[in-house]
């Protein structure tokens, strides 16, 4: 009997001790629920009818940023700090964000949609250092994953957005954005800021630009290369805007931009544009989620949500309506297949339709 409470004496010393290891002298913030990505009134309107659109943003201001998740915790000790903070999609923590700060709390954006996040905090002292246990958040689950780029109206990711009840397009793939630099100009003039740059390049991991503006009357505002550097493929793709079917008008270059860029997984991640990102860029948003099968509600909500960036004027279901009317009119039992045979009736090949598909459709 002795024995057997000595044997347990030194058990329950040995936990203590390890227990006292273990333990840490930071305390994350706990998540309770999905944390919001949309700001109030992003998410009004996501939440009403899209023909409301016009209640809640009309193109003359910049409301296209998301809200940061915010990050905090409290330390035990006293004693000033240094913080770096860790936020992974995978439980160890491997390929972070990270972010360095003197406080006791940091703002993260740009994170994934319906994504679960992992993130821990190390202090280093003076003199020591400890680091925080791991905890979890969860992104909402509903487009579009908008984002912040410094000096960039109407960012957002193309991905994201649901197909079916397994299956949803991936991000991190294809970024729709207004302009990275001034159009019509005689000089190039950089909009996208060096923080805005850094996201692109770092974050967001960027390899190619596609650029949908005019270059015979210099809508591309000079430049012939990524304003982002040589490290980054420049494609210029110009598409005319200013006739009444921008979708059968610029057959040709979609040809090109889905059997030539899209179809290519080299070419990934891209940022494309054309002047606000709106109507050129929305045509081929439209097309590549209509195809993967994103619903005809959810792709009038994408073109709609640019009324939130810095447009220079309101956009409405009218504006697309031409091309609309093209695609529905194509022989196919759903919108994805309309689409589908639309795209092989201008030549883009079955192979490619089928590349695109399997870079994009991920299940969930």
């Amino acid at each position: 009997m002795k024995n057997k409470l000595a044997k347990n004496l030194v058990l329950l010393l040995i936990t203590g001790v390890l227990l006292s290891c273990s333990s840490t002298s930071i305390e994350l913030k706990q998540f309770k629920e999905e944390v919001k990505i949309h700001t109030d009134l992003q998410d009004e309107f996501l939440n009403d009818n899209y023909g409301a659109i016009g209640v809640y943003a009309s193109g003359v201001a910049e409301l296209s940023k998301p809200k940061p998740v915010e990050l905090s915790w409290k330390v035990k000790k006293q004693e000033k700090a240094n913080y770096t903070v860790k936020i992974s999609e995978d439980k160890d923590l491997n390929h972070p964000i990270i972010i360095k700060t003197s406080e006791l709390s940091a703002s993260v954006y740009n994170l994934k949609i319906g994504t679960k996040y992992y993130w821990n905090v190390r202090a280093d002292y003076e003199s020591t250092s400890d680091t925080s246990e791991t905890e979890t958040f969860e992104i909402e689950s509903y487009g579009p994953r908008n984002l912040y780029v410094d000096g960039v109206t109407n960012v957002r990711d193309v991905g994201g957005w649901p197909i079916d009840e397994t299956h949803r397009v991936k991000q991190g793939l294809f970024y729709r954005s207004g302009r990275l630099n001034t159009s019509e100009s005689k000089t190039i003039i950089k909009e996208v800021t060096s923080e805005g740059e850094k996201v692109l390049l770092d974050d967001l991991k960027i390899k190619s630009e596609m650029d949908l503006r005019l270059v015979d009357n210099n809508e591309v505002g000079s430049i012939t290369s990524s304003v982002l550097g040589d490290e980054v493929t420049y494609f210029s793709c110009p598409m005319d805007w200013n006739n009444s079917n921008i979708l059968t008008h610029n057959t040709e270059m979609i040809k090109h931009i889905f059997s030539d860029i899209l179809a290519k997984e080299e070419n990934y991640p891209i940022i494309f544009h054309c002047n606000i990102g709106t109507d050129r860029t929305g045509l081929i948003a439209y097309l590549l989620n209509g195809l993967l099968g994103v619903s005809e509600d959810n792709l009038y909500y994408d073109y709609l949500f640019s009324n939130f960036g810095l447009i220079g004027g309101a956009r409405t279901t009218n504006n697309i309506k031409s091309y609309v009317g093209t695609i529905k009119g194509t022989d196919g039992n759903s919108l994805s297949d309309k689409i589908n045979n639309y795209l092989l009736s201008i030549g883009i090949s079955s192979n490619d339709i089928s590349a695109i598909k399997n870079l994009f459709i991920e299940s969930i």
